[in-house]
């Protein structure tokens, strides 16, 4: 198996040269697909694929996660005519993460998912005196977040102008100080659960709407 995969194993190692871990985050692996130096069956930033292949779901992709994921989609590609396979696997992993959400503490995991997905995103963490219990993430990390829900293709809004909404959204609920320059670089961490939040609850109802939950236990792709 190890040299069916040698050209990923390869490729995460370059990726994460000169870096003190072992781990990929979310921004590794737009790298890895950006760069395109190794085939993937499927886009691993697509949300419903994120969620499989981040099996601890710690934001942490491990190299077994991403082999994982790959052995998953050859499996399943048996099943599947050439023509519809990614869109067959993408809709295969989305409803994996569908059952997941369906479970009575599933808006709070997934919300916390995604919250960690960012943290684990974002190079370095900001604290203020003035709210000692918030966290605050940096840009990097409300990149990948931006990138992550497609939010250029949806809403039209481009990274700085999603950066500033967040930022506004802060300091209307009193964490943020838009006037004081300590703050330029940085949205609190609630700002991001707010959004998922309200991203749960659209996302519930469509996903409701193709397979509703109690069909879940026997439905299949």
């Amino acid at each position: 198996m190890q040299e069916r995969h040698q050209p990923l194993l390869e490729e995460v190692a370059a990726l994460l040269a000169g870096r003190q871990r072992t781990h990929l985050t979310l921004p590794d692996l737009f790298a890895l697909v950006r760069r395109g130096n190794v085939a993937l069956p499927v886009d691993p930033t697509h949300l419903g694929c994120l969620w499989v292949l981040d099996r601890s779901h710690s934001g942490r992709i491990s190299v077994d996660d991403l082999v994982a994921l790959l052995e998953l989609c050859r499996s399943r590609a048996r099943e599947y005519q050439l023509f519809e396979l990614e869109a067959q696997l993408q809709g295969y992993c989305t409803l994996q993460m569908w059952r997941a959400m369906s479970a009575p503490d599933g808006p709070q995991q997934f919300t916390s998912w995604i919250c960690t997905l960012v943290l684990e995103s974002s190079n370095e963490r900001g604290s203020f005196p003035r709210h000692r219990r918030q966290q605050y993430v940096g840009r990097d990390a409300v990149a990948a977040l931006h990138q992550l829900l497609r939010v250029a293709q949806t809403q039209s809004l481009d990274l700085q102008a999603f950066f500033d909404l967040l930022q506004r959204c802060g300091e209307e609920r009193g964490i943020m100080e838009l006037s004081n320059e300590a703050y330029d670089d940085w949205v609190p961490l609630d700002v991001v659960r707010d959004l998922v939040q309200h991203l749960f609850a659209s996302s519930s109802k469509l996903l409701a709407d193709i397979c509703p939950p109690d069909e879940l236990n026997w439905a299949q792709l």
